[in-house]
């Protein structure tokens, strides 16, 4: 594998293995920023950890459309409060498009949105063991699971959720040993699905889609240059 490949693809394994800490850090700001009306702090953190404010966001617009009604107006003043400080941030329609989507879904695409989750956990689960013990069949399995999941997330509009799908088929194609011509061609399709789609939701300010897209141009050089 090639060492920029190499080094890329470094960085969005570690980027998965920084998600948990990333997310708590995040909500324990959030918090903070709630009881001290500090918006300076929600500013700081949500430019810092903007994929984990978008997480928060999408779990609060749910319980804002479908929780009981202290809970919906508990949820509507959070959501205000993280779109002022996106605003602020960001100035994109990010947010609105998300809470868009969260209005109107209906229940029964919320249910199958759950069943998809559990499936993503359990195939990323596969694919990074896959990777560990170096095994290219149950690779190619995950990455056959993530790429279905993928498309399903597209059907029902879920653009945040399709992207993630599409991020990781591209881990799960890098991580192949010696990755064929095809097999790198698949990885910047998927790549292109997840640029496109993060572009229609105005969400590419954080650095982690900066090294994406920079990673899906150096495959295309190399198979231009291989042709």
């Amino acid at each position: 594998m090639p060492r920029v490949v190499a080094f890329l693809l470094l960085v969005l394994l570690a980027a998965a293995g920084r998600a948990q800490s990333g997310y708590a850090q995040f909500v324990a700001d959030f918090q903070k920023a709630q009881q001290f009306k500090d918006d300076q702090l929600l500013d700081r953190s949500l430019r810092s950890h903007s994929r984990w404010a978008v997480e928060v966001y999408m779990a609060l617009a749910r319980d804002w459309r479908f929780g009981a009604s202290e809970a919906s107006q508990k949820a509507r003043a959070q959501m205000d409060m993280l779109l002022a400080s996106w605003g602020r941030v960001f100035k994109t329609s990010t947010l609105e498009k998300v809470e868009r989507y969260f209005a109107s879904v209906e229940d029964s695409v919320l249910k199958q949105i759950d069943k998809n989750q559990s499936a993503y956990e359990v195939g990323m689960r596969n694919m990074l063991e896959a990777r560990d013990a170096k095994k290219r069949k149950d690779l190619e399995a995950a990455r056959e699971v993530l790429w279905k999941l993928a498309e399903t997330y597209e059907q029902v509009g879920h653009v945040v959720r399709a992207a993630e799908c599409w991020e990781s088929v591209a881990v799960a194609l890098a991580a192949l040993p010696d990755p064929s011509v095809e097999e790198r061609r698949d990885a910047v399709f998927a790549l292109e699905r997840y640029k496109s789609l993060r572009e229609s939701w105005e969400f590419t300010e954080e650095p982690q889609y900066k090294a994406n897209i920079a990673w899906m141009k150096h495959i295309k050089d190399e198979l231009e240059a291989a042709e």
